[in-house]
């Protein structure tokens, strides 16, 4: 069998596809979770190509692609078969999975666009239910009688697809209009949760959108990291804002913004409260009721002050001390001083040459 490790996310379905796959032929493996806004090396020497999850490895050597590694587990390891034994049967098998990676984006531009880009995308998804609930009528397995490679790639569709709906409130699938994929659905979800990550799991997970080098995103960083709380971490881009942004954010369309349960909540010290009220661990904000209530004040002074006062250990020796030692305790949550310093450098550099620009 030889050493098998699997680059994936929890949350992931195509990562659940390989998972599922290697417990159904029962494979020993080694699940190695990763972080896509932070890299790790294994992950881009495995797949430098698409530098994505999830990967593969089998006695060192990688093997990218969901759909590829399911195929290559079938060939590799004993085990019940996962594609079909039979030719025909198998050439169907591979058309549904065909089927179900083409319809993938329509879903998740459903779900996440807006105006009529999103109404042409869901169109298309009722197109793909209309197939799926024909097919599916009457039967519990797409090719042949027993469970298999069609079935583990339609993962996405039986469990994922109603976790996005319910947090973002789009309505895809009713009973009414797909009762046959509905009831395929329901008892997809029932007879495989030993295969599946919990649903209410998926509801909860916590997406925190930010920038690396900002003092608001790191505030709130720290703040779910001194809750214990897991969450996935979000560059942005804000010369080329993401739509996950632009959605959550539409007034001041800036980070940070805190995701949970689907819901978005803006302004970094507002967030801060959230967090304190909503999540288990030690206090962020004052028991004392005075003394919450003088927090925010002090938010407001800070933000007034950074970036006017030249600070200086003659001017301030009080301030500088605690800045110091606050440096030094909190490293760890704090981004390196170099890079911040580097980062700005080429800000102001840039923000100066395009003002002499616009003047010249």
């Amino acid at each position: 069998m030889g050493d098998v490790k699997l680059l994936g996310l929890w949350y992931s379905p195509f990562s659940h596809r390989v998972e599922w796959a290697l417990k159904f032929k029962g494979v020993q493996y080694e699940f190695i979770e990763q972080d896509l806004q932070n890299k790790s090396p294994i992950l881009l020497e495995s797949n430098p190509i698409y530098k994505k999850v999830p990967v593969l490895i089998h006695n060192g050597k990688p093997i990218c692609e969901s759909i590829v590694i399911l195929e290559y587990i079938d060939e590799v390891f004993e085990g019940p078969s996962i594609l079909p034994k039979d030719p025909y049967n198998r050439a169907l098998a591979r058309f549904w999975v065909k089927f179900f990676e083409d319809k993938g984006p329509s879903m998740r531009k459903s779900i996440l666009l807006k105006g009529e880009e999103q109404e042409k995308a869901k169109e298309e998804v009722f197109e793909m239910l209309r197939i799926l609930d024909n097919e599916l009528k009457g039967k519990k397995f797409f090719v042949g009688d027993k469970f298999g490679f069609v079935d583990i790639v339609a993962n996405a569709g039986a469990l994922w697809l109603g976790v996005l709906e319910e947090v973002s409130g789009v309505v895809l699938v009713t009973k009414e209009k797909f009762p046959n994929f509905c009831v395929w659905r329901d008892e997809y979800c029932t007879q495989n949760k030993e295969y599946l990550p919990s649903r209410d799991e998926l509801l909860i997970h916590i997406k925190l959108l930010g920038l690396w080098y900002s003092p608001f995103s790191k505030r709130v960083e720290w703040a779910l990291k001194t809750k214990g709380v897991e969450y996935e971490y979000i560059e942005d881009d804000l010369q080329n804002k993401s739509l996950l942004l632009l959605q959550s954010n539409p007034i001041h369309k800036k980070v940070p913004v805190l995701i949970h349960n689907g819901k978005p909540i803006c302004e970094s010290s507002v967030i801060l409260e959230y967090i304190d009220e909503t999540f288990e661990g030690p206090s962020i904000l004052p028991k004392d009721p005075y003394d919450r209530a003088l927090a925010p004040l002090w938010f407001g002074v800070l933000e007034e002050v950074i970036g006017v006062v030249s600070v200086t250990s003659e001017k301030f020796p009080n301030f500088c001390d605690w800045r110091d030692e606050y440096y030094i305790q909190n490293k760890e949550y704090l981004p390196s001083r170099d890079e911040l310093f580097a980062h700005y450098q080429a800000y102001i550099q840039r923000t100066i040459h395009q003002g002499s620009q616009k003047k010249n």
